[in-house]
């Protein structure tokens, strides 16, 4: 669904009010930063001197896929027929 305005370089962030644990970010949001959409989160913070500050965690929404695996190659067959290999006779 299109919402009608250009939300490129623009994001927002709101106040987290399913934080449980310390460790969980304040606030949450999105951001769209050149056309990529990101997730965001912002933890409330302070130095030694008092200075409170946000400590900011992005993350891209779409995960990005793993490369994919190289071929393994695999030793060469032995050249003789399968109807020698699954002959009835015993060897012995």
């Amino acid at each position: 669904m299109t919402t009608g305005f250009d939300k490129t370089n623009k994001g927002t962030l709101r106040k987290n009010d399913k934080k449980q644990e310390d460790w969980h970010p304040d606030y949450r949001g999105q951001v769209n930063v050149e056309g990529v959409e990101y997730w965001i989160d912002a933890t409330l913070k302070q130095w030694d001197d008092g200075t409170r500050y946000m400590a900011l965690k992005v993350r891209r929404k779409e995960p990005v896929a793993p490369p994919a695996p190289t071929p393994v190659s695999r030793p060469a067959r032995s050249a003789r027929p399968v109807a020698d290999e699954l002959s009835d006779e015993i060897p012995f």
